[in-house]
């Protein structure tokens, strides 16, 4: 049978499959088309399409894979050609996230990209969840310990 098949191209003497990250959609073509940002092919036998990566992952053009999200990142989409850093208040400490957690009350992020909130000094404090820092405790109030939600009151 001499016919081709979709996923593989025509060269004068044979037919060669698409390798990974391109793909070719109608039979007896001669190139292969590059998967777009945010799908990817890693077949080895000729693609006739290219598939989507699921949210927490990403891929550029022509990729064979979706990667997955660093720590400090997440992609709450399917399709995407990247991730997003986690904003200051917030981290991710896995792979592959869709979403970023709050910082807890007693921990703060001021940067982005974060894999971890850090624990407030003491004399300092983060009473709510998705602290981007820490707050000095007022004249009259004082926190002896790290990781404080509130400052205590000096007595008379």
């Amino acid at each position: 049978d001499d016919s081709m098949e979709y996923g593989v191209i025509t060269h004068a003497t044979k037919c060669s499959a698409c390798p990974g990250g391109f793909h070719q959609p109608a039979p007896e073509t001669v190139f292969c088309i590059p998967c777009n940002a945010g799908t990817r092919s890693n077949t080895t036998v000729g693609a006739a399409a290219c598939t989507t990566c699921p949210a927490g992952t990403s891929s550029s053009t022509g990729s064979a894979t979706c990667a997955p999200c660093s720590v400090g990142k997440y992609q709450p989409s399917e399709n995407s050609d990247t991730c997003i850093a986690c904003t200051a208040g917030k981290f991710q400490n896995v792979t592959g996230a869709t979403a970023c957690e709050d910082c807890l009350p007693g921990l703060a992020q001021p940067g982005s990209g974060a894999d971890k909130c850090d624990e407030c000094r003491a004399g300092t404090f983060a009473a709510e969840n998705g602290s981007s820092s820490c707050t000095s405790c007022g004249a009259g109030k004082f926190q002896n310990a790290m990781g404080g939600t509130t400052c205590k009151n000096c007595l008379a």
